[in-house]
């Protein structure tokens, strides 16, 4: 049985090396476009950097390194670690911010067309 957890554990690490080295691949050629993926679609700040993009972004890389931390600190005992009781309220909170600016947005954008 043991051998099966060691064959499963390789494969998965196979897979998400393979995954990995395909998203950077990808990103080197620009077959992935991130040109203008923190910048603002609508409102006056249209073209510039939005900054509900920006902490979006830094929360849920933030969010996403801390559990990799504690999945690497867990790795021994063989269970994923529980999430933390405030991150749904955080991340929630981090989505309505970037959701209340677009739609902020949004609004400016059609009263200034008026």
């Amino acid at each position: 049985m043991e051998w099966l957890q060691q064959a499963v554990r390789w494969e998965v690490t196979l897979f998400l090396a393979a995954l990995i080295g395909v998203v950077a691949f990808q990103l080197m050629t620009g077959q992935i476009n991130t040109r203008k993926l923190l910048s603002a679609k609508t409102g006056n700040a249209r073209g510039g950097i939005s900054p509900e993009r920006v902490q979006l972004l830094i929360s849920t890389l933030a969010a996403a390194a801390y559990y990799v931390m504690q999945v690497l600190d867990s790795a021994k005992s063989g269970q994923l670690p529980d999430i933390p009781a405030t991150w749904p309220a955080a991340i929630g909170g981090s989505n309505l911010i970037y959701l209340a600016g677009k739609a902020y947005g949004s609004l400016i954008s059609r009263s200034n067309t008026k």
